[in-house]
């Protein structure tokens, strides 16, 4: 991890677009709706995963292009009266997931 850059290879986000490693959580949840590309108002938080390619080869040249249209939501629920209780992440948080099992 590094936590002097954003990241050092190429990302796709999706929420609050303005963003760098210094972002706090009081700006990320501060964003206008307008500034983020979540759907749904109530969620500014910021997620993000390595970019995906789509890789064409025509003449014996590969030409690579960035996926940007993919239909990707996190998944939420919102009903209150289920168990357990879905409640926010608390102020400050911050989380880095890893896996090293492939699929």
């Amino acid at each position: 991890l590094n936590q002097s850059c954003a990241s050092d290879h190429v990302h796709t986000f999706y929420g609050p677009q303005n963003f760098h490693p210094n972002t706090s959580y009081e700006q990320i949840r501060d964003t206008s709706p307008q500034y983020s590309t979540s759907p749904v108002v109530e969620n500014q938080s910021l997620y993000w995963h390595p970019s995906i390619y789509e890789v064409v080869i025509a003449n014996g040249q590969k030409t690579y292009s960035r996926v940007s249209d993919l239909e990707s939501s996190p998944y939420y629920r919102w009903n209150t009266s289920t168990s357990p209780e879905t409640v926010a992440f608390p102020p400050g948080f911050r989380m880095i997931a890893f896996s090293n099992q492939e699929g």
